[in-house]
Formats: structure tokens, C-alpha cells, sequence
């Protein structure tokens, strides 16, 4: 589906071709040390480090690599998101953490992020988001190739098998990084990460809607939270953009309208 949208270019500039390597090897890297840490330490935790710590990676990243230091306003929206996060998957806390399912979860938070900063400079080296991403995760597929090896592939055949995998193809993974390739070229690294906490609301919202999942006070507070911080980045990271321009505005408009 993703190749659908890819279209031969003409010349690849060599200053692209590290890029390419790196959001390869990174989002080929991602999916197995995602589900090796919710496989140990169980959902709830592998998604909050493996997710949560996206964003912090990708912050701490792109001040060497591109120079671009994350602003108040990114910080207090990605605090809310993650604390957001934390109440809406309720880790359950009895259970011991692993120390290898967190490391993988970790390993997996940092891998998006380099997925997400080679995608941009891929883009500012003028190859399109959505070839990079085409050529990514197709270059990603035949390097977990191997991994059709260590389980039994007979369930793909079976009818329900067939419509997981066609959903996970096409709607979760082709799709979902269309638009994110509509996205990435116009949105600092850091802020792509923390947007991307919305897939666990979108998750605990399916939960309850079609599995019938209890959607308590403490995860819709959490839930709240997750959305604010949503909600402040997409007005900008520049605080001014929230919460001063439309005030100093009005002050000025008012200002000429007593000096006329």
C-alpha cells in the first residue's frame, strides 16, 4: 500500500542516503523491542515507557542534530501527555518490572525517534515523506523477514488471520503513516513524538467502545490530561501562540480605537 504512493524519483542526493539507512533500521528495530517489552512487562508498561519516552528522545536528539531546542510550551504539553498517558493505561504497579522488558521498551522509544528525525532530514535533503516512509518500512519488512521463522506463519492463511493482517497493513501501518508523512515535513521532531500519544486514547477509546471496557473517572481524568497537552501543541509551541497574540491583539485594536 505504501509503494501505491511511491513514485520513482529521478536522482537521490547522497546527503539522503544516511537518512533513508537510519529510519530503516530504526522503525525495523522498533517492532521488536515494542512487543519483546509488552510481552515482559505486560501492556500497560511497555506501552507507557515504550511511547512515553518517545518524545524525551526525540528532544534530547534534535538539539545536536538539528539544533533545535524544545520550548517551554513543548515541555508542559509533553508533562501532561505523559502524566495523562500514565493514569489512562493504570499500570498495575504489583507487578515487578523486568529489567530487560524495560530496556527493550526504552530501546523502542529511541528508535521511533530516530525514525522521526531521519524522516525530516531525509525531507530537507528533498527526498518526500512518503517515499521515505514507502522505502523504510519496505526495507524493514524483508529485515524481519527471518522472524517468520521462530513461530508457526499457518494462522495467516486462516480467514481471521488473513483480515488482522490486512487491517494491520493497511489501515494501522499504511494509512496511519500517509498522513504521517503529511505531517513530519512541517512539524518539529520532539512535538511529531508527543502527537503521537494519541494512540493509546485512541487504544483505551476502542477498548471501551467495543470490547466494553470499563472507562472510569481517573482514566477519563487521564484522559483529560493527554488531550490538553494535544490540544496545546496543536495550537503551537510558542506560548505566545496560546495564550498572547490574541490578547496583545485585542489590547492593540483597542489602543488605536481610543487614539482615533
Amino acid at each position: 500500500m505504501l509503494l501505491l504512493f511511491f513514485r520513482p524519483f529521478r536522482r537521490l542526493a547522497n546527503t539522503a542516503i544516511p537518512g533513508l539507512l537510519t529510519a530503516s533500521l530504526a522503525i525495523a528495530f522498533y517492532q521488536p523491542a515494542f512487543f519483546l517489552g509488552v510481552r515482559t512487562n505486560g501492556v500497560a508498561i511497555g506501552t507507557l515507557v515504550a511511547i512515553g519516552s518517545a518524545p524525551l528522545f526525540a528532544a534530547a536528539l534534535q538539539v545536536p542534530l538539528e539544533r533545535h531546542r524544545p520550548t517551554i510550551a513543548w515541555c508542559l504539553a509533553t508533562l501532561s501527555t505523559i502524566a495523562g498517558l500514565a493514569i489512562l493505561v493504570q499500570p498495575n504497579t504489583d507487578r515487578p518490572i523486568h529489567p530487560l522488558g524495560l530496556l527493550a521498551s526504552l530501546s523502542a522509544g529511541c528508535a521511533y525517534a530516530l525514525f522521526v528525525l531521519a524522516t525530516r532530514r531525509c525531507v530537507a535533503a528533498g527526498v518526500p515523506a512518503h517515499h521515505v516512509v514507502a522505502i523504510a518500512f519496505t526495507t524493514a519488512a524483508l529485515l524481519l523477514v527471518p522472524t517468520l521463522t521462530w513461530y508457526s506463519p499457518v494462522w495467516v492463511t486462516t480467514r481471521r488471520g488473513l483480515v488482522i493482517v490486512l487491517h494491520l497493513g493497511i489501515v494501522a501501518t499504511a494509512l496511519a503513516y500517509i498522513l504521517f508523512a503529511r505531517g513530519v515535513s512541517r512539524t518539529p521532531a520532539a512535538t511529531t513524538a508527543t502527537l503521537s500519544l494519541a494512540e493509546p486514547l485512541t487504544a483505551s477509546l476502542l477498548a471501551t467502545l467495543v470490547l466494553g471496557e470499563p472507562f472510569g473517572a481517573a482514566r477519563a481524568f487521564g484522559a483529560l490530561l493527554l488531550l490538553s497537552g494535544l490540544a496545546f501543541l496543536a495550537l503551537g509551541d510558542d506560548p505566545r501562540t496560546v495564550f498572547g497574540v490574541k490578547r496583545i491583539a485585542f489590547v492593540e485594536r483597542l489602543t488605536v480605537s481610543r487614539r482615533r
